[in-house]
Formats: C-alpha cells, structure tokens, sequence
C-alpha cells in the first residue's frame, strides 16, 4: 500500500479531489466502498415474492463506485429465483451518493458482498424453503466453454440470432420479457415470453428456447442438482429499412456505470465507463512478460507494474515493483513506455485519463488438482472479484514456455483466460485449447 500512495503523489495525480476515499473529504456523501457491505445488510429486505419459489440461500454482488459518486453491480446477477435478484437491484438503486474509489491504488474499485436471505427470511417460513447455503450457477457451453457469469447473456444472444423481424417493424423496438426454468436435467421449461405486441415474435422466442441446447443445471456444494428459474429482458429492434438490428445487451440501470464525463478534463478516471485497450494480437501484459522472459530466460523473479494510460494514448507515470533489481525494473519501464498507440479509456463520450495493472509470477501453480462447481463460483468468484479480477494476473511455467492468466478479466468476470507459448505455437485444436484453458481454470482454484 505504500509503494501505491507513493505512487498517487506523482505528477498528474495530485490536486484531485475525488481521488480520496476520506468521508471527511467528502462531507455530503455518505458512503465509502468500505462502507456498503453494512448499508446494503441495513436496508435489505426479504422478498415476499420469493417464498412463492421455495428455495432460500445466500446470494453474491460485487459492487462499484463511478467517478461521480453512482453506486452500481458489476457482475451478472445468478440468483437462485427473480425474487432476490430484483431485491439487489432494489438496494443499490437506492443507495446514497457515494465516495469515489481511491486513485492510488486501482485494485480497490469494487467491494465484494455476501447476502444470506435465510437470515432475512420469516423463521415461521423456513421449514416451507429448501435452504441452500453454497451453489453454483447453471451454465451452458454455447461459447465453447461452462461460462459461470455469462451463460444467460449467451443463451438470449442465440435465441436473437434466430430471429427473424417482420417488414413491417421498420424502425421499431421492443423490450420482451422472458421466463424460463433450468430444470435438474439441463432442460429448458416453463418457458413465458410476456411484454411483446408482436403474436408473430413470441412465438419465435418461445420455439428458439424450446430448442435451447441442455444445461448443466444448479448444484450444491455437494453436487446435489436442483432447479432455478430465470427472469430476462432481449431488445428485439430493427433499422430504418425493416432489417433486424445487432444484437445489443440490456442493462438494468442498477448495473450501468455513469454516463456523465468529469468536469476535470485532466482527472484519472479509475473506473471509466470504457477502459483503454490495445491492439497487439494478444493481451498487453502477454508482450511484456514475452520480452521480459526473453531477455534473460533464467530469470525467476516476479513483477508487476501501474501507469496511466493518456488521453493520446500514451503511457505516463510508470512504476515497475517487484522486479529483481533497477536494471530490470528500467528495462521493463522502457518496454512498457514504447507502447504509445493504446485506446484511450471513455467516460460519458470523451476521452479521459485512466489506470492500468498487472502482475506476473514466474511459476504456474500446481497440475494436480479437484473441485467442484461451487470451488470456482463460490469461494473464489467471491474471494478474488472484488482485489485480483482488477489487474491482469499472468503465471509462467518454471520454462517459461506457457503463458496463462487468471480466468478473471479486468471487469471482474471469468473468462476464457489466455493460453499461448512464448515461441508463438498456440494450440492446433479447440480441444486442445480447451483442455488447457479448464487446467488454467483449476489451477486458479488451488
């Protein structure tokens, strides 16, 4: 922590005032990121509409603050019925102006939260509720892969590839509602389409979902499957000329950042709407680590580093840590700094200043290993979206042949991860692939 306050004094960075987490600083908001685990536990409530499905457990948010002071959800909501994700999105709506996350440290700009409804729950009511603690998700592998977070978004992403817009929607749009069960074997039923003026159009949602592929349903920590239902909206819109538009997701307000920009052009935005991007074939630190490794192959130290990222896309401000010795860290300031052509991050349309991290472990962690469902989504979604899902964490192997990250992007959610070897070979069959990104997947558990 110190090495990053020594960091937020250099130039460029101080004289901000939303760059403090200070409440004193900050006397007309009320809340810290520190803060919201104990607002949300004071003001949430239990859901009657719950008891109607029967089940109660323990549900998690990861929650962020906007430049501006907006509190908002950052991770895809899987709840165990509508009843308790409706709830959340209730709560942080309804939350107070908040204390911007802290510029001198980007890792802390999302807070992590356990909700357990049992607790909340009428107690008369318990013995008429399953009661599950610890669970994972269903998902489907519509992508190639089980997606934890995203199997929902990538199942309403099929059903709108299938649809097909009459002529006369010429610039017409519409928000359905959609209803669907997971059932304990991987089926898709009780399937409902409401909200949508078009006879034509349910139907069409209504037989994409019927021929939904099966799922691997919910389980318990102890792999005991059961059946969860799901509430989602799908934008169906066409153009001008009656042609169906592309697909774009919807977004409760409960989890949009701000749109609004910063008053000060010359502020760090920590947690901007868009972050900056590079375009290099692979991911940044992936070329950063190549040449480090390169440079001297026996190298077996770790490292990380944090710079701005400018408005012309350019690297400012670059603090390498943990590197061996000053040679080394010279040397990778200097590789990170010929990298002057990033994307700049955008904030509410214009182009502002931002933050970028990561680390690197020269050592991959172990081969062998087990877990279940609940070992991924349960303990480490929780432990770890809320600190390393925000910087890119790489391991190497002890030869420095194999490249992997965390399967945690910088938004928080699990991905695919990054799999390729320093010498370029990257694996011939998506089987292959697969098989390494599920290691990287399991290693990451261990």
């Amino acid at each position: 922590m110190v090495m990053f306050a020594l960091w937020g004094n250099i130039k460029g960075l101080s004289g901000n005032s939303t760059d403090t987490g200070s409440d004193s600083d900050h006397p007309t908001m009320a809340l810290t990121l520190s803060s919201i685990p104990l607002w949300v536990s004071e003001n949430i409530r239990f859901p009657e509409e719950a008891y109607r499905y029967g089940i109660v457990g323990t549900e998690r948010v990861c929650i962020s603050v906007s430049w501006d002071g907006k509190a908002f959800i950052t991770n895809p909501l899987n709840a165990l019925c509508p009843a308790y994700e409706d709830e959340i999105k209730r709560v942080v709506g309804s939350m107070p102006e908040c204390v911007p996350p802290v510029m001198a440290d980007p890792r802390y700009v999302f807070v992590s939260l356990e909700i357990d409804f049992t607790k909340l729950a009428n107690p008369d009511s318990l013995a008429n509720l399953r009661v599950i603690d610890q669970w994972a998700p269903p998902t489907n592998d519509y992508r190639g892969h089980q997606d934890y977070l995203n199997s929902r978004e990538d199942l309403l992403e099929q059903v709108y590839s299938s649809l097909k817009v009459p002529a006369e929607w010429n610039e017409k749009a519409d928000t359905v509602h959609i209803s669907y069960t997971v059932a304990v074997d991987g089926k898709l039923r009780n399937i409902s389409v409401t909200q949508c003026e078009d006879p034509f159009m349910v139907k069409q949602i209504e037989r994409a979902l019927g021929k939904a592929r099966k799922w691997t349903p919910a389980r318990t920590r102890d792999s005991e499957v059961f059946a969860v239902t799901v509430h989602d909206r799908i934008i169906v819109a066409a153009d001008p000329s009656g042609r169906k538009k592309p697909y774009v997701k919807y977004v409760d307000k409960e989890c949009q950042n701000s749109t609004n920009p910063p008053l000060n052009p010359d502020q760090v935005i920590v947690n901007p709407e868009f972050r900056a991007r590079i375009d290099l074939g692979k991911a940044f630190p992936g070329k950063v680590t190549e040449f480090y490794f390169k440079s001297n192959p026996d190298r077996k130290a770790s490292f990380g580093a944090i710079f701005i990222i400018e408005k012309d896309g350019s690297a400012s401000n670059i603090l390498v840590y943990n590197a061996p010795d000053s040679v080394s860290m010279r040397e990778l300031q200097s590789e990170i700094s010929r990298y002057s052509y990033w994307t700049p991050a955008r904030q509410g349309g214009v182009a502002v200043r931002s933050v970028y991290a990561f680390d690197v472990t020269r050592k991959m962690r172990k081969d062998a290993v087990s877990g279940t469902d609940f070992s991924v989504f349960g303990k480490y979604y929780l432990d770890n979206i809320a600190s390393h899902s925000k910087r890119d964490n790489y391991y190497t192997s002890p030869d420095g042949k194999l490249i992997m990250t965390y399967p945690i992007n910088s938004s928080g959610n699990f991905d695919n991860g990054y799999v390729r070897r320093i010498d370029g070979r990257y694996p011939s069959t998506q089987k292959q692939k697969n098989r390494l990104l599920r290691q990287a997947y399991k290693n990451y558990t261990n």
